[in-house]
């Protein structure tokens, strides 16, 4: 069998049926003459991938059956497209392990019967467990005594965020946690409406409330004051602070959009003369009705002394104040 440059392989008649069958398993067969034919292309070996082969199986298989070495420019490209498979892994139904800190969880890797437990580390706080060895590790956690003492595993079977007495929300918005670790699933309740400092603790501001009421910023989910409030202190071991419901029902709203703009403003005795004004072809297109104000119209600062110029011009005496409405 030879592997060319162009990512063509061919099989010849001496290939065995056990060969060919791992072929067709990650390559695309082009045609089968006197040579079998065939392309490897993304398609191919991310199927490949998909239905259980590692890309450390696939180049292992094409080492060992090729009469020739794999051209290097087509393992890069190998290696390449298996790391791309790998960059978001979605895993369900998982035993995730959480430590405290990084050294936390060195110590656990360096006991020698936990270290045969635990699985792949895939960030410095956290590995994963097998699911057949998560009981195997709990009972070792709770007899365990390593250089920092004994360590009291929190279980958590689910989603517990919603459910849970677990924190104190004091007066200046901080969240203190019952654990010194809380729950991955507390933290991503909370997460929408607050804000995560250096310490990684977490508090209600101003901004993170209202990052969270704008409906209209297409960033999550939006949340009303209220739903903020509920799920507080649904979660709290102690009543919330008046001061945080007050904050907390300020900011917390969707206020919509608004404007402030410098005008000047027309009031004449009568709405009679106000509907003469807007039909003038000169004038009216400088004059902004305001609504449930049938004598005033605002006007453009910048458009004011052309205004002033025309009424002054049509025999309107113009004062500086605005004058009530007329009596009768």
């Amino acid at each position: 069998m030879v592997i060319q440059p162009n990512f063509q392989i061919f099989a010849f008649e001496s290939t065995g049926e056990d060969v060919l069958f791992a072929l067709d398993r990650i390559a695309q067969r082009v045609r089968a003459e006197q040579a079998v034919e065939y392309h490897l292309t993304h398609e191919s070996v991310y199927a490949a991938q998909r239905r259980g082969m590692e890309m450390t199986d696939i180049l292992g298989f094409l080492d060992r059956v090729s009469s020739v070495p794999i051209p290097q420019n087509v393992r890069r490209t190998l290696e390449e497209w298996g790391s791309q498979l790998e960059r978001i892994v979605v895993r369900r139904n998982i035993c995730l392990l959480q430590g405290i800190d990084e050294q936390t969880l060195d110590a656990l890797y360096a006991d020698p019967e936990l270290s045969r437990l635990l699985g792949r580390r895939i960030v410095p706080t956290a590995a994963l467990i097998p699911a057949n060895q998560l009981q195997s590790v709990y009972r070792r956690l709770m007899n365990w005594s390593g250089t920092s003492g004994w360590m009291l595993p929190a279980v958590s079977e689910g989603d517990d965020g919603m459910d849970s007495r677990v924190m104190t929300v004091h007066a200046d918005g901080h969240i203190a946690f019952q654990q010194r670790l809380p729950s991955i699933y507390v933290r991503a309740a909370l997460r929408p409406f607050t804000d995560e400092e250096g310490d990684r603790s977490l508090r209600l501001t101003p901004g993170s409330l209202q990052r969270v009421a704008n409906s209209r910023n297409g960033k999550g989910r939006p949340y009303s004051a209220d739903q903020i409030l509920d799920r507080l202190r649904r979660m709290s071991v102690a009543p919330l602070p008046e001061e945080i419901t007050m904050v907390v029902r300020r900011w917390a709203k969707d206020w919509g959009l608004g404007a402030l703009a410098e005008v000047t403003l027309l009031r004449v005795e009568n709405e009679e003369a106000m509907k003469y004004l807007q039909a003038d072809d000169e004038l009216g297109p400088f004059l902004q009705a305001i609504p449930d104000a049938p004598m005033l119209a605002a006007i453009r600062s910048e458009q004011a002394e052309k205004v002033r110029g025309i009424l002054l011009e049509r025999g309107m005496d113009l004062g500086d104040q605005i004058i009530g409405p007329s009596k009768q």
